[in-house]
């Protein structure tokens, strides 16, 4: 059985009118992901495309995610619509072509395509897929009118009605299944079912900084090695694992009120190095490895997406973190998201901590007037984040990838895995 996933593109910048080269927009870019976890179970064995730009980058992210390379067949390509082919204020064809092409599939305009042309053609390069990749689980990059005169080869009651109902659905997947090159099954595939329910719209994103947007995890791996190497220590990932334990609760220690920011920079490292066995000056090697640290500009995945999404519907992100201001300070400022940043509010620098409530008064008195209900909180840490948003009257959403259980008490009003899940409340 071979078991093909037509997918057809993502929203594309109907502005470039050169089809071959016309992008995603960014509303596109981000929801190209639903291809990605879409696809991510369906083991697949090869990924074709149409070498039209947008149907390529619309299966790029799943191929880039799974090591895929991505193979061009151009008879998979759009219809190619003919010269001066009338078109609506938008850039597409007009209903009236439209319909007379679903009327008549060897309707012609000017040097352009006819339907029967463009299914001959696709369905030709669809059975070569099936005859080189027999018995295996095929994703196609493909477009609308290519893909539904597929649909209409082997589903004749498919017709310029479901061809409408279907254009506005980007990306989109068809499922098919054969034996050999007998049509056996077929599945129309919305991806935004899921997404249906009309989520509120906020105004201001207030977003926590480690693992959250930047990924602290790779930041602190790198300056713990490059640390190590300077004290010509010898470094092992066993190591990182002590010290995340005894740094985590320092931090807890912090955010209770038990020990200061000073105790904490020095504490965690005096305590790392009696377990395991070495010695170096504490306040030097703190004040070296938070350099290092604010190196570390590494981002979460989806955290340039989303905040060009956000900054592009004249939204606004502030970055709420806990920390040393000198730290966070670099890393902001010399990461690719900087310019999306309005501005950031440190613990070291404000005084207080999340989720102290005088820590979001300081916030709330430094960012422009707006209602509450406009602000949302996106963090990680339910006890510092999603508590900090609960105490300050503002809705949270807990950003939790890797599925972890609440057994806290402590209630956001939304849960994400993916940092492009939050387009839907831009």
């Amino acid at each position: 059985m071979t078991t093909v996933y037509f997918v057809r593109h993502a929203e594309s910048d109907r502005l470039v009118r050169d089809g071959r080269v016309r992008p995603l927009t960014e509303k596109g870019l981000i929801d190209r992901r639903l291809v990605t976890d879409f696809l991510s179970d369906k083991k697949i064995d090869i990924v074709l495309s149409s070498p039209f730009k947008r149907a390529i980058d619309t299966v790029a992210d799943f191929s880039e995610k799974y090591e895929f390379e991505i193979e061009l067949v151009e008879d998979f390509r759009e219809q190619q619509s003919g010269r001066d082919l009338p078109r609506d204020i938008a850039g597409n064809p007009s209903d009236t072509f439209l319909r007379c092409q679903w009327e008549n599939f060897n309707f012609r305009f000017s040097d352009g395509e006819t339907l029967a042309e463009l299914c001959r053609r696709n369905i030709a390069a669809l059975k070569g897929a099936l005859e080189q990749h027999k018995d295996r689980n095929i994703a196609i990059g493909t477009h609308a009118t290519a893909l539904s005169t597929i649909i209409n080869y082997y589903d004749a009651a498919y017709g310029f009605e479901d061809f409408l109902a279907m254009i506005p659905k980007m990306p989109w997947v068809v499922r098919m299944e054969f034996d050999g090159e007998v049509f056996i099954k077929m599945e129309k595939i919305d991806l935004f079912d899921d997404l249906r329910v009309e989520a509120k719209k906020y105004d201001m994103f207030l977003f926590d900084a480690d693992d959250t947007l930047y990924d602290y995890d790779k930041a602190e791996a790198h300056a713990l090695k490059t640390m190590f190497d300077y004290c010509g220590f010898t470094y092992e990932e066993s190591i990182r694992t002590i010290y995340r334990e005894i740094n985590s609760q320092a931090w807890r220690d912090y955010e209770a009120g038990k020990i200061s920011m000073t105790d904490l920079q020095t504490i965690r490292f005096e305590r790392l190095f009696k377990e395991i066995g070495v010695s170096h000056d504490t306040r030097d090697f703190n004040t070296r490895y938070l350099a290092e640290l604010g190196r570390g500009t590494f981002l979460i995945d989806g955290a340039p997406e989303i905040c060009k999404a956000i900054v592009s519907k004249n939204k606004q992100i502030f970055i709420v973190t806990n920390g040393m201001l000198a730290t966070q300070e670099s890393r902001i400022k010399h990461s690719l998201i900087k310019e999306y940043i309005s501005d950031y509010f440190v613990s070291g620098f404000v005084g207080y901590q999340k989720p102290d409530v005088r820590y979001f008064e300081y916030v709330f008195a430094h960012i422009p007037k707006v209602s509450k209900e406009k602000i949302m909180i996106i963090g990680d840490s339910l006890s510092a984040d999603i508590a900090g948003g609960n105490n300050a009257g503002i809705d949270s959403c807990w950003f939790n990838p890797h599925g972890y259980s609440n057994d806290t008490g402590i209630e956001p009003t939304y849960e994400v895995s993916k940092l492009t899940d939050l387009v839907k409340f831009v």
